[in-house]
């Protein structure tokens, strides 16, 4: 207003004089100039000077390239995924998570009880333990005697170790029993035992029978505390030097064997539990599932995954093709491995059973609905088991979830003999199937709308492809409206309801996009209008998912479709206009519509102004002239 105001102090100085009434009017000119510029810059984004040029709105959002509007290069960058094209790479990312779990052997704190002056023993065992793992111990036992005579000596007829739970249940008692003799030495018993495990039963069986609840507490179990516990049992001869006097009254000194003394002690460890760590654990990658336009992409992905079991003795990566739709099927590769470097000095062999399974909840109740086994024998080596698993799907199909199980046993051959102890492991990757829904802007017929976008001039027969082609994007569209405020009207479940109003917020503004298009000819705007269409569609579809999820109790999945969904929005803002470009298109449109009303809509902001400016200018000066 201040402008406006100097303006016209300036202009009414001017007319005062003659010699002003000249630059009264060029003054006059250019405020006009300026303020028309200003005008037609708020109204449209840019400063337009051709007379000829449509009058469309444009906006400041970036404009998609080719790619982006065709193959939604920009989805796809959006979602972190690891690719792998070759086994090696495969192999390459496990080993690297295999070497996180190496450990060293530390001695354990211990309580000792018994015959403690008798012998000396030390108890070794792993820095980390990962879950219900085997593992070894090292139990090292010196027995100090006296010099003199040399028949002083000790006796280890047993070694037993175990693990004791905090109910006072022992585990895995293992023995060894034999005539170790030390005499001012040592001699160290190599064992391996595990800790408490009251699920591997559970897994054993869910290799023939699974049951979701069942693998649901195997994937969420924990370790009770446990200590370590061993009991060593022997003897100690003792020998004297007796001195003899013989008849002959000469003296001799002579060994006598006085008696054995019994050795029991037992020691229990006092940290063992302290180097326990939940085996538990998730490796990082992709979740839940591409949308469904990228149904083609058939390469493996490493996807976020949830695991369980003996860590410490395996451990698994599970990896699929990156869309997971109902009525098809998706490819899974699981890379696992063994870790019998763990157990050094001893070398056991880790054989297998491995199962991979898909459930499915149908009407209400979960069931196996694909299925695949295999035996690899010694696990030491990368074992990569390759497999497609179906999502079969009917009017009582409601979500679908996989898990890969391995069942193994760690065939021992220590101080105690031969013998097998039971592992076992669970994953479940971060995978979300989404419903086969029709993909409204389809990659064909925005392809189709581009390459007549590339014409130096569009024919009226062009256009009307387009209106064809939008009508029919646009029907389908209020379709995918009706059903997901049909599900939100019919749900229980609020958190369902609003995801799923949600969704039809999404595929309203999907549809306000594409109507903002129809009848024009500017390429950028029909190009721009068609991106932010399908982006909005895919959040669309990514929330009426979550929506179904939520109703049918599958809370994780919905959140990984919630999740896809945000990062769309966020990708999608590089294509919105701003909030202040917003209001100034908003002005500029009803500025366009009553100058189009009055029949001079092709004439520019800037030149109508200036004739106002001069006729008020002109108006002016016969005015001063006449009074």
């Amino acid at each position: 207003m201040w402008f406006l105001k100097a303006s016209k102090r300036f202009v009414l100085k001017k007319l005062k004089s003659k010699r002003g009434i000249i630059p009264a009017i060029v003054a006059g000119v250019l405020v006009g100039l300026l303020i028309g510029a200003a005008i037609d810059y708020i109204s449209d984004g840019e400063l337009d000077l051709d007379m000829k040029k449509d009058s469309a709105v444009v906006t400041d959002g970036k404009m998609p390239t080719d790619k982006e509007l065709i193959n939604d290069t920009d989805i796809e960058s959006t979602f972190a995924m690891t690719k792998a094209t070759s086994e090696d790479e495969v192999a390459k990312d496990l080993l690297e998570l295999r070497q996180q779990l190496q450990t060293t052997l530390v001695a354990y704190d211990k309580q000792v009880t018994g015959s403690l002056a008798d012998i000396r023993v030390t108890l070794k065992g792993p820095d980390k333990i990962y879950g219900p793992s085997a593992f070894p111990v090292l139990i090292n036992i010196y027995a100090p005697c006296a010099d003199d005579p040399s028949e002083n000596k000790v006796h280890i007829q047993e070694v037993k170790v175990y693990v004791v739970d905090s109910n006072g249940q022992k585990w895995w008692i293992t023995t060894w029993k034999g005539d170790k003799i030390l005499r001012n030495s040592e001699y160290t018993w190599h064992f391996i035992v595990k800790t408490p495990d009251p699920y591997y039963g559970i897994a054993k069986s869910m290799l023939t029978t699974p049951d979701r609840e069942k693998l649901l507490e195997l994937l969420n179990s924990k370790l009770d505390k446990f200590e370590l516990v061993v009991e060593v049992k022997g003897y100690r001869e003792v020998w004297i030097w007796k001195t003899i006097t013989h008849e002959d009254g000469t003296v001799t000194e002579v060994k006598e064997h006085v008696r054995d003394d019994p050795i029991s002690a037992t020691l229990t460890s006092l940290s063992a539990w302290n180097h326990e760590n939940a085996g538990k654990y998730s490796t990082g990658g992709f979740s839940g599932s591409l949308p469904i336009k990228f149904a083609d992409k058939r390469e493996y992905v490493a996807y976020k995954t949830d695991v369980n079991g003996a860590v410490s003795n395996m451990i698994a990566r599970v990896w699929a093709t990156p869309v997971h739709v109902l009525s098809s099927s998706a490819d899974y590769k699981v890379a696992f491995i063994a870790n019998p470097s763990y157990f050094n000095p001893l070398n056991p062999v880790i054989a297998d059973d491995f199962t991979a399974f898909v459930l499915r909840n149908y009407n209400g109740n979960w069931v196996v609905a694909s299925k695949s086994s295999d035996n690899f024998g010694d696990l030491g080596n990368l074992n990569i088991f390759a497999t497609s698993l179906q999502y079969k799907t009917d009017d009582l199909t409601t979500g679908y979830e996989t898990y890969i199980l391995i069942f193994a046993n760690v065939k021992v051959n220590d101080d105690a003999g031969q013998r097998e102890l039971p592992i076992w492991l669970i994953a479940k990757p971060a995978i979300s199937v989404l419903t086969n829904t029709e993909v409204t802007l389809s990659d064909e017929r925005v392809q189709e709308i581009a390459e007549l976008l590339q014409k130096d001039e569009m024919t009226d027969e062009d256009i009307a492809r387009i209106q064809d082609t939008l009508a029919t994007m646009i029907s389908s569209l209020e379709k995918k409206k009706n059903a997901a405020l049909n599900f939100a009207d019919k749900t229980t479940n609020e958190d369902a309801k609003d995801l799923a109003k949600k969704a039809a917020e999404y595929y309203d503004k999907s549809i306000e996009q594409l109507r903002s298009i129809e009848g024009s000819k500017d390429a950028d705007k029909i190009k721009l209008a068609l991106k932010l269409s399908k982006n909005y569609e895919m959040i669309g579809d990514y929330y009426y998912s979550a929506a179904q999820k939520t109703a049918w109790g599958l809370e994780e999945q919905a959140q990984l479709d919630i999740q896809n969904a945000q990062k769309i929005e966020e990708t999608t803002k590089q294509y919105e206009p701003s909030v202040w470009f917003s209001a100034g298109s908003m002005v500029g449109s009803a500025w366009q519509s009553f100058k189009e009303g009055l029949g001079i809509g092709n004439i520019p902001d800037w030149v109508l102004i200036l004739v106002v400016i001069i006729l008020v200018v002109g108006g002016a000066i016969i005015v001063l002239k006449l009074f």
